[in-house]
């Protein structure tokens, strides 16, 4: 099966916003539902880790295929916003982007491993994904891109 790097390089986009989708359910979940969802730690572990390992997996992917592009994000002007917004693939963002994920992978596991399954727990995994799906968009902007396109 022969993957064409135009696909690879679209669902890029995936890379930060699953692991914020994934926490952003969490808490909202967490919201409406406190008493249940505090209960239930495996599975939400399990959900928040899932969503960083695919996206550290799928930055090796980028990794390992070389992918040096820079694409304009379509969900950014669906919020009627004129500047594009860019992410950037060269070497080193894809690098970054790797290491990057395999430290939250093991903070993820080491936290699931280590820490009682107390009341703030959901919560502390919620915001540890979340933080860690902005560290990822961090490491794909294009500064130099968006800033000049919201500055021109």
């Amino acid at each position: 099966m022969h993957i064409q790097m135009n696909s690879l390089v679209d669902l890029a986009v995936l890379i930060p916003f699953l692991p914020f989708f994934s926490a952003l359910f969490v808490l909202t979940l967490l919201i409406s539902f406190n008493r249940t969802i505090n209960r239930l730690t495996k599975p939400i572990s399990l959900l928040l880790i899932s969503s960083i390992f695919a996206s550290t997996f799928y930055s090796f992917v980028i990794l390992i295929k070389h992918i040096s592009a820079r694409i304009s994000i379509p969900l950014w002007n669906f919020f009627q916003f004129d500047n594009p917004l860019y992410f950037l693939f060269n070497d080193s963002s894809e690098l970054l982007l790797s290491i990057s994920g395999l430290i939250a992978l093991i903070i993820m596991i080491f936290s699931y491993l280590k820490l009682p399954r107390s009341k703030g727990y959901v919560r502390y995994m919620s915001v540890l994904t979340f933080i860690f799906s902005c560290l990822f968009f961090l490491l794909l902007i294009d500064p130099i891109s968006t800033l000049t396109a919201f500055f021109i």
